[in-house]
């Protein structure tokens, strides 16, 4: 394993699992309604634009820029639990680093979307959020392939600008 845990274009597990993604340029127009609309009063939104797997979001990803990224498959769950176990060792050890901070930060997102599946609109459902979508039917968000064919023409200067 490499001194940073995160290998470019990792992938959690094998791809498979879906989770929730959304185009910065949408948060504010969610959040416009949300804070407008009584039926949200004391109640937790659910916010996505679409439900896509890391494989179809590289997919989209090669269609659109009509050439293969490279995917580096992190398939042994053993070694997300490892990075977590590192990370934990350097806070219980009372000086944590960047290593110790990262391993445990970045093993426990892995966990949670990449092999759970905890960020998905039935599970947000399950914890009793409302779900954005059918709170706004007529609400058309940007989708990661809209936002994949702005950033391949130059538009977008910075994934969350």
């Amino acid at each position: 394993m490499s001194k940073f845990p995160v290998k470019r274009n990792a992938i959690p597990g094998d791809g498979s699992v879906g989770l929730a993604v959304t185009d910065i340029w949408d948060v504010g127009r969610y959040i416009a309604r949300i804070i407008a609309d009584p039926r949200t009063l004391n109640k937790s939104v659910f916010a996505y634009a679409e439900v896509q797997t890391l494989n179809g979001l590289y997919d989209v990803w090669d269609a659109i820029e009509r050439q293969k990224v490279t995917r580096n498959y992190v398939p042994d769950e053993e070694e997300i639990e490892e990075m977590i176990a590192k990370g934990k060792a350097g806070f219980e050890a009372g000086n944590p680093d960047w290593q110790a901070i990262a391993n445990l930060h970045v093993g426990q997102y892995w966990r949670s979307w990449g092999i759970r599946g905890d960020n998905t609109p039935e599970n947000a459902k399950y914890l009793g959020y409302l779900d954005v979508h059918e709170l706004y039917p007529d609400h058309k968000p940007v989708t990661y392939a809209d936002w994949v064919e702005r950033a391949v023409a130059g538009e977008v200067k910075s994934p969350l600008a």
